[in-house]
């Protein structure tokens, strides 16, 4: 059964390698620690996938095990100025890949510093909900919240980054879920 279970685990990293990234990259934008933590991220998921218990897709269960993981981080080494100074620096010099095409779309530079206005919770709800298209429930199971606190966030931030993009000025779109997956 190991080697059956090797197989599956490795089809799950395969297959779901390249959201657990750019999930990482929406909140950590130096490239070693991406790959440092995404490498962590699928090291506990391998240590703990005989202890999956089926509740929630694969998908999901990665990005709770992602979501804790760099709560664990925020708390032991972010600065909002280091933040803020990483995202200046890696919106000039970033390059995008064919897979990255949508954030190039979807995240304009004005729409990226409205974002990081937003507190941690209402940006990780907006990026889970809009950016990668998880239902209300699997951000629940992510966020370890209940769908009732997901649906306040998502509004919340909306209304917040509605408020952001009106004090910034020129508005290049009215700020919807809908135009956020435009």
């Amino acid at each position: 059964m190991r080697g059956e279970t090797e197989r599956i685990f490795r089809d799950l990293y395969n297959e779901h390698y390249g959201d657990v990234y750019r999930f990482v990259m929406q909140s950590v934008k130096r490239k070693e620690e991406v790959e440092d933590l995404v490498q962590d991220i699928f090291i506990q998921a391998y240590r703990n996938f005989e202890k999956f218990r089926g509740e929630c897709g694969y998908k999901t269960w990665l990005f709770a095990i992602a979501h804790n993981q760099l709560n664990s981080m925020w708390r032991k080494f972010f600065r909002r100025k280091q933040i803020a100074e990483q995202y200046e620096q890696d919106l000039t010099a970033q390059t995008y890949t064919m897979e990255e095409e949508w954030e190039q779309r979807l995240l304009t530079a004005e729409l990226y510093a409205a974002l990081e206005q937003l507190s941690d919770a209402y940006r990780e709800v907006m990026v889970l909900r809009y950016l990668h298209d998880f239902s209300v429930a699997d951000t629940a199971i992510i966020m370890n919240t209940n769908d009732t606190r997901v649906r306040v966030l998502t509004h919340r931030a909306i209304i917040k980054l509605r408020e952001i993009w009106e004090r910034g000025g020129e508005r290049k779109c009215k700020i919807e879920p809908d135009c956020l997956k435009a």
